[in-house]
Parts: C-alpha cells; sequence; structure tokens
C-alpha cells in the first residue's frame, strides 16, 4: 500500500466524510425518494486533477476504506477503455481490500462482498452498438447489470 501525501489524505478525508454523512442520511429515512435523492446530490464525486497526482490512488484508498465500513459495491468508470487496464491494474496492485471483476464475464450477484470493484468505460453501459450493450441484458448464464444492481 502507499501512503498518501498530506495533499491527497485531505482529498481523501474529505470524500470519506461526503460519503459517511450521506450513508448517514440514507439510514434515517425509509422513503425511497428521498434516498435516491441523497445519492443523486452526496453519493458520488468527479475527480479532476493533473495527470501525475494520485487520482488513482485517492480514489482507490476511499473506495477501500469506505468498503471495510459499508456493505459496498462499486463502479469505476475510466474516460475510455485505455484506462481501464490501467486502473484495474493499480486497483490489484495497491488496494488488498478490493476485489477488481470484470462486468462482461463476471455479474452474478452470489459471491458480492463488500469491495467489489468493476472498471469500466461509461461508454459500455449506454453505448448504442449491440456488442456494447449486452451487459444490460440478461443471457442464460449472467443476469444483466441492471439485475446485478438490484439484487447485490
Amino acid at each position: 500500500m502507499i501512503t498518501p501525501k498530506p495533499f491527497q489524505q485531505l482529498y481523501i478525508d474529505n470524500v470519506l466524510h461526503l460519503f459517511r454523512s450521506a450513508k448517514s442520511l440514507y439510514d434515517e429515512t425509509t422513503l425511497d425518494h428521498f434516498r435516491r435523492r441523497i445519492f443523486a446530490y452526496n453519493g458520488a464525486v468527479l475527480m479532476k486533477a493533473p495527470t501525475g497526482a494520485g487520482k488513482t490512488i485517492m480514489a482507490g484508498t476511499v473506495v477501500e476504506r469506505f468498503s471495510a465500513e459499508e456493505k459496498v459495491v462499486w463502479f469505476w468508470f475510466a474516460p475510455f477503455k485505455g484506462l481501464v487496464g490501467q486502473s484495474a491494474m493499480s486497483l490489484r496492485d495497491h488496494h488488498a481490500g478490493l476485489r477488481v471483476r470484470d462486468l462482461a464475464t463476471d455479474r452474478r450477484a452470489t459471491g458480492t462482498r463488500s469491495g467489489d470493484t468493476f472498471v469500466l468505460t461509461w461508454a459500455s453501459v449506454v453505448a448504442r452498438s449491440t456488442d456494447a450493450r449486452k451487459v444490460r441484458q440478461d443471457d442464460e448464464s449472467l443476469p444483466s447489470l441492471d439485475g446485478l444492481r438490484t439484487i447485490a
């Protein structure tokens, strides 16, 4: 594991605080429309930083630490296909508390556990091409992404 630099640790602490606050609000209500709003406004983070700032390390640390506290499965979006493999490798190498899974071949709810992380591009979920949309359709052996999301 890599020890975060002070500026990275500050980011990690702030995002963990945001996620913990969202989870606390979520636990306080049973109304689905309020729960959806809580996560829509508090449960997502977009990180923008220069190359070499340690974005993957910071985000990976947040994901790993929050997964140790709460039962959560992650969808990690890389901006383009070339960064999917790079992100997955970094997560495997530096974050032992996470299990990187492949959405195309490994989306069974059985055996899913906190810290499971699916690394993909947004385009692979919303693409227009039939091949790219396969993750959104059930087949004989795998549920759709939508089905996995509702089961897990």
